[in-house]
């Protein structure tokens, strides 16, 4: 789950108001730079728009897990793969304020390896968010 997200996820998670401190980032065309440049050696917001470089933007670049964390925190959603009948399934939870009930969504596409799910399961619940 260490595994950082894809430029094209990290910059949805980016619209999406992704804010938690992480140590890699993206810069704006989708070049990965790791920590070597991160002040203190810190981790930062890079999605904030005080961190440009010579004009250049960044986006943060949060793993699987980080990512995980924040969709649950900010918005009370789970992400669980599973495999069943030999293919790879998503689910998406919504948990009310208590996190007590559970109401899911489970794709109907099945997948032939975890990381397509996985991937997909963030394309479609970022893109969810995004859209409202």
């Amino acid at each position: 789950m260490n595994k950082l997200l894809n430029f094209d996820l990290a910059f949805r998670a980016k619209l999406l108001g992704f804010d938690l401190p992480v140590q890699n980032r993206y810069f704006k065309n989708g070049k990965l730079n790791g920590n070597d440049k991160i002040r203190y050696g810190e981790p930062s917001n890079y999605n904030h728009e005080c961190f440009q470089d010579e004009g250049r933007s960044y986006t943060s670049a949060p793993s699987y897990a980080e990512m995980f964390d924040y969709i649950l925190k900010k918005h009370s959603l789970s992400i669980e793969i599973f495999y069943y009948t030999g293919k790879w399934h998503y689910e998406v939870w919504a948990l009310n304020k208590e996190m007590t009930h559970f109401t899911s969504e489970v794709a109907s596409e099945e997948f032939e390896t975890y990381d397509g799910a996985l991937y997909m399961a963030f394309i479609q619940t970022i893109n969810s968010l995004i859209d409202n």
